[in-house]
């Protein structure tokens, strides 16, 4: 504490720091604005993403004890490490580092919501007991504080987080902590725990190399070489929200969204194999080519998927452009 003299009075004010406790979870799919999507898991519940390359959204609390939490009275940071046994809150066997745009649990950028605007509360969101909640902000980047408003002891402040799976491991388990933003801890009670989608072997009908989805509860499939190229279907849930063509927002204006526009299926037609890949809602993929009839194209399926998260990692905009620069490297005229 430090003492202050006005007119031969001597007043006292603490400086002291408060507890903070990471006390809830829960994650959910991703939506292009500062609500979110159904959630993936129960709370404080380690969810399994049902895509490879996926957005999804994480809230958690942050409860205060001891003292008050003024307006940006602290800054924090997220940070994550691959699972070790459990994702305990002693961090045995784990190594953090600091979540960026780059790293393989990454921030992601929707186009639409403004990085650390207020969030927008969700009935499904975590709880603590009867504790009262103070809604924070939507974060896609870098440090967060409680910006949005102070938080009193016994409240928990609550944030939500736009990530990326960006890793190309499949069934890995990863763990996120919040620590304050000089790298020190906070206390934790629970710690957010998500898994990667799990692979499988994919057939290559469908017409495109695209093919990403996997066998969970309540997700699609995309291709498999069945008759005609198989095709999966866009709830808004179960596709990444990564285009145009998977975003749930009507883009072009016409009144249809995603799988409903023609122009999110190949040739312009609805009849054409719809690409959640492709990234606009105003002009269509080419007409397909690729995926069998009856049984047929259940080859590149597996290389689609590597070629997909190659062209992810290095963020080239589609396949054309991945080839083009390959073919650019190893051409004889470039050695």
């Amino acid at each position: 504490s430090a003492g202050y003299s006005y007119g031969g009075e001597v007043s006292f004010t603490t400086d002291a720091f408060p507890v903070i406790t990471l006390s809830g979870y829960r994650i959910f799919s991703n939506l292009n604005t500062t609500d979110i999507g159904s959630a993936l898991s129960s709370q404080n519940t380690a969810a399994t993403l049902y895509n490879s390359g996926v957005a999804f959204r994480l809230r958690l609390l942050l409860k205060v004890t001891t003292s008050n939490l003024p307006l940006n009275g602290v800054s924090f940071k997220l940070q994550y490490s691959p699972k070790s046994g459990t994702c305990d809150t002693s961090f045995v066997g784990e190594n953090y580092v600091d979540i960026t745009n780059s790293t393989p649990v990454a921030y992601y950028y929707n186009s639409v919501p403004t990085d650390k605007v207020s969030m927008t509360t969700n009935v499904s969101d975590p709880t603590n007991s009867t504790d009262t909640i103070v809604n924070q902000s939507y974060v896609q980047s870098g440090n967060f504080s409680n910006s949005v408003a102070p938080i009193l002891i016994g409240q928990d402040g609550k944030w939500d987080f736009s990530l990326y799976d960006k890793s190309v491991s499949n069934s890995t388990s990863y763990c996120i902590r919040v620590v304050r933003s000089d790298g020190n801890l906070i206390s934790y009670s629970v710690i957010p725990e998500y898994m990667t989608a799990p692979y499988r072997s994919r057939g290559g009908g469908g017409g495109g190399v695209y093919i990403e989805s996997v066998v969970t509860p309540s997700a699609p499939v995309t291709g498999g070489g069945s008759s005609g190229g198989g095709s999966g279907t866009n709830n808004c849930v179960a596709c990444p929200a990564l285009s145009q063509c998977c975003d749930c927002i009507d883009n072009n204006s016409n009144g249809l969204i995603d799988k409903n526009d023609p122009n999110c299926h190949a040739g312009g037609v609805l009849q054409g194999t719809y690409d959640p890949a492709h990234d606009s809602e105003s002009t269509a993929p080419a007409a397909s080519t690729g995926g069998g009839t009856g049984g047929g194209g259940g080859s590149g399926g597996d290389l689609g998927f590597f070629f997909n998260r190659v062209r992810k990692i290095f963020n080239y905009s589609s396949f054309g452009s991945l080839l083009s620069s390959v073919y650019n490297s190893l051409h004889p005229s470039k050695l």
